[in-house]
């Protein structure tokens, strides 16, 4: 994606079409609903949520793997993100800002937190369920995702190609955190139980 930012090629084509397009039809209603979506994308009303969904799987499971999953999601997205931001050091669409911004634009964090958070609670939320609960939990995750991700471009503070890649690092940095906690099966807790259970008969 970079790559195509650098030489303004593929997808990078579209960045400059779709910031004039959300800065010139916002609304006053408009711009009030994509504020509320982004803020699911918000690293302290995220924060607030997965201490709430954390606190909810521990009373039921009494697993200590699930808040501390939760934890390396959310810490390591901003860490990856903000590396990222200060690597790349990419300016902010020079359009007009509905909402205020901080800190440099590619990857975008708000998309790369909902693509790693939604993720997540979905996973901890449905993995005992049956499979069509998860796969709504996962359309869930997915939908709101993409909203957070359309909100950043559409308030004019991030290009198409920095929501894209934001999503995209989200969901790398989910993937790698559920398969180190949860293994093949994505089973929090599954690869430590299997562990202690082969030590067990051995002894």
């Amino acid at each position: 994606i970079y790559d195509m930012v650098e030489g303004g090629s593929g997808i990078a084509r579209w960045d400059r079409s779709v910031a004039d397009w959300g800065s010139e039809n916002a609304t006053a209603w408009s711009t009030a609903v994509l504020d509320v979506l982004t803020d699911l994308g918000g690293s302290a009303y995220v924060a607030v949520i997965a201490i709430a969904v954390g606190a909810f799987d521990y009373r039921r499971f009494r697993n200590p793997s699930v808040p501390l999953f939760l934890a390396v999601v959310l810490i390591g997205i901003s860490l990856l993100n903000n590396l990222l931001k200060l690597i790349v050091d990419r300016e902010r669409p020079d359009v007009v800002h509905l909402v205020t911004t901080s800190s440099s634009s590619f990857p975008s964090g708000h998309s790369a937190t909902a693509a790693a958070a939604w993720c997540a609670f979905a996973l901890v939320m449905s993995r005992h369920q049956l499979r069509r609960v998860r796969a709504v939990a996962a359309a869930v995750a997915a939908f709101v995702t993409f909203a957070v991700a359309a909100s950043r471009a559409l308030l004019g503070v991030h290009w198409l190609t920095d929501v894209i890649a934001g999503v995209t690092v989200g969901w790398v940095w989910f993937l790698l955190a559920a398969l180190a906690f949860g293994g093949r099966l994505q089973r929090l807790g599954e690869p430590v139980d299997a562990d202690r259970a082969a030590d067990a008969e051995r002894v």
